[in-house]
């Protein structure tokens, strides 16, 4: 049985080629173990699973063109992202994934904004929550604010670079007369 110390999980496979103790990160999360995470690393997973594929490519290839053949997967993904419950469930995980903030987090920085960009010189006034795009510091991975989409854009094409964003206001400003 593997063990699992404060944020770190030895592979349950003997042959692991990874340094043990690993960070849990590396492993997928299990409902049905105890710690709620695989036994085995993903690396070994993965190696396991290319193993058994390639020993049973035809069950493979059979069971994956009648899965996708029969519609249910696209069907079932498709009626999914149109509810509203699914639509929501979609933003929060990605919400999550990306930036460690909830839906409900965004929302509250939203009205926190007064529905508006955060770039105090734009104004502009969102239309819904998902027109308002997140704005976070790449370094430190902290949420800033919501900014519209060419802000947003805009920000990540100066690299977020003090110097350049000024240089650039005051060449446009200098450019004017």
């Amino acid at each position: 049985m593997p063990i699992q110390i404060d944020g770190f999980k030895v592979c349950g496979n003997s042959k692991c080629k990874q340094l043990n103790p690993q960070l849990v990160t590396n492993f997928h999360k299990d409902k049905n173990n105890n710690d709620g995470l695989t036994n085995r690393c993903q690396y070994c997973n993965n190696a396991r699973k290319i193993i058994w594929n390639r020993a049973n490519s035809e069950k493979c290839k059979v069971a994956c063109q009648k899965y996708v053949s029969s519609g249910k997967r696209k069907a079932a993904d498709s009626a999914y992202s149109k509810s509203e419950h699914g639509r929501n469930s979609i933003a929060n995980k990605n919400l999550k994934r990306l930036y460690g903030i909830t839906l409900e987090q965004k929302q509250q920085l939203h009205d926190s904004q007064y529905g508006l960009c955060a770039n105090i010189s734009c104004g502009y006034n969102f239309k819904n929550l998902g027109d308002a795009h997140v704005d976070h510091n790449h370094d430190t991975k902290v949420v800033r604010g919501l900014l519209c989409g060419p802000c947003n854009r805009a920000l990540g094409l100066l690299k977020e670079n003090v110097q350049r964003i000024v240089g650039l206001a005051e060449y446009t400003q200098n450019s004017k007369q």
